[in-house]
């Protein structure tokens, strides 16, 4: 393609988590979202090679888009190319914004994200639209879309899978993207960063990609095979970059932010050069318990000095055996040790717990119930919890091993539990536990929602909601209102 030759525009669409109204967009519930990072990653590097004005970007989550206005925007623009994500949950619904974008204009259409990576073969196997694809983005979207952009032929672009002209899949090499140790993400495609919260004005940041770490319930490590760190110049410039915007808060939502003491070091360094500290900046981030359980209280006093408020743990359950199971390398004790250490020098903390395990019993779940009750004791109003219902996914060893026990990849179920509890809860704790179970999906068997615990041989869905329910008061200090009877469950 040369100078003189007109440059291809491609529009990117963030896939709504839900159906929304094309009426009532004004109505839809209130929750803040995050910025689609990864999308917009891939469509800085797509600057590298057309103009910025040849580039759509189309945050449909943020903005509560029906599939019907997305296909309208779509058509306005009518793009050369479509690049849409899709997780495994809504992938039903950006299938059917794939479809009325065919049936409207002549484009070709990309499809990346999450469910891509984990499904890509069931994706081209699927008649109903694999002849609608141009290709499936398998890894790492900057490199795949600056070849894309350049004309390249398929074959040449790495990390991509498509049907053939011999209807056969195809698949590419393997190329981890250079671009993003170094790269700088343009926030300009972002309808809702930075984010003004009261006094806070909040950024988002991806300083990592991937996980080093193989649970079993986490598909992390399959999305991203191998764990990246950006280089701290970059860091440093991308901070610089926020706080020149007011920016005085930032949530890191790596999967591991804390990932050892070197890295720590190396933070510390870019804070230091930047001048920042408790007294004019916040932050939270992601941390392992087997990690921070080993901090001493100097390197807690360095972290509160960095200025972080909140730090984000895995502690999936109080039972050791689900943890063995799960392969979290962890244990209670680590847990507990953090969590005091934590609260013990002012930094709040949130817990990731997951119920319903394969083979979960009662007496599991009750082991997370009192871990929870004893950490709480510890941190009072510093910390919370945010426990789900365990599925299945696409690139997971729990899906691999389990999931021929319940309907499909697409039996989503989402629950609202508080039809369970109809005679227990007060309307106070209904709207509690509605608000904070919005995404707790559980899987189907005969088209019934079931927990996988029950479906193999452990504890039925009404007593892993139960807990789910009592966790949650719990988090939201109402404990003294949970005192549920199993004879007073209606399914």
């Amino acid at each position: 393609m040369n100078q003189q030759e007109v440059k291809p525009t491609i529009a990117f669409i963030n896939t709504p988590t839900q159906l929304y109204s094309c009426e009532n967009v004004s109505n839809a519930e209130k929750y803040s979202t995050i910025p689609p990072l990864g999308l917009g990653y891939v469509a800085t590097a797509a600057c590298e090679v057309v103009p910025k004005s040849n580039i759509t970007f189309v945050d449909a989550e943020h903005l509560r888009l029906s599939p019907k206005k997305i296909i309208q925007t779509i058509i306005g623009s009518n793009p050369d190319y479509v690049a849409i994500n899709a997780t495994t949950p809504n992938w039903h619904i950006a299938k059917n914004i794939i479809i009325g974008i065919q049936k409207a204009i002549n484009c070709r259409i990309i499809i990346g994200g999450s469910h891509s990576i984990l499904a890509s073969d069931s994706i081209l196997k699927d008649s109903d639209i694999n002849h609608l694809i141009f290709f499936i983005c398998i890894g790492d979207g900057e490199p795949t879309i600056v070849n894309l952009l350049k004309d390249k032929d398929l074959s040449q672009i790495p990390n991509i899978k498509y049907i053939d002209k011999d209807n056969n899949i195809v698949q590419t090499n393997n190329e981890v993207t250079r671009q993003f140790k170094n790269m700088i993400i343009d926030r300009s495609f972002f309808l809702n960063d930075p984010l003004i919260n009261g006094s806070k004005i909040e950024s988002y940041v991806l300083s990592a990609r991937g996980c080093p770490y193989k649970c079993s319930f986490c598909a992390a490590p399959v999305i991203s095979q191998t764990f990246v760190q950006r280089e701290s110049n970059s860091i440093k410039k991308e901070l610089k970059e926020l706080l020149s915007q007011g920016v005085n808060y930032i949530r890191f939502i790596d999967d591991l932010f804390l990932s050892s003491k070197k890295r720590l070091n190396e933070l510390q360094q870019i804070w230091i050069e930047l001048g920042l500290s408790e007294t004019n900046f916040g932050f939270e981030a992601t941390a392992r318990t087997n990690i921070a359980h080993s901090y001493s209280d100097a390197t807690w006093a360095i972290l509160v000095d960095m200025g972080l408020i909140e730090i984000e743990i895995g502690i999936e359950s109080g039972s050791q055996r689900i943890l063995v199971l799960m392969s979290k390398r962890t244990n209670n004790k680590e847990v507990i040790k953090t969590v005091s250490m934590a609260i013990s020098h002012g930094i709040k903390v949130k817990g990731f717990l997951m119920l319903g395990y394969p083979t979960e019993t009662i007496k599991d779940l009750e082991k997370t119930y009192e871990l929870a009750r004893e950490l709480k004791a510890i941190g009072g109003n510093s910390i919370r919890f945010s426990p789900v219902i365990v599925k299945a996914y696409p690139g997971t060893a729990i899906y691999d091993k389990y999931f021929h026990l319940v309907d499909s990849l697409y039996s989503d179920y989402l629950l609202d539990i508080t039809k369970y509890f109809t005679q227990i809860f007060s309307e106070h704790e209904k709207n509690i536990l509605k608000n904070r179970t919005r995404y707790n999906a559980v899987h189907t068997y005969k088209n019934n929602p079931v927990s996988l615990s029950e479906m193999t041989g452990g504890a039925k869905l009404d007593d892993v909601i139960t807990y789910l329910a009592k966790i949650i008061l719990i988090s939201e200090n109402q404990e003294s209102g949970v005192e549920l009877q199993k004879n007073a469950i209606s399914v």
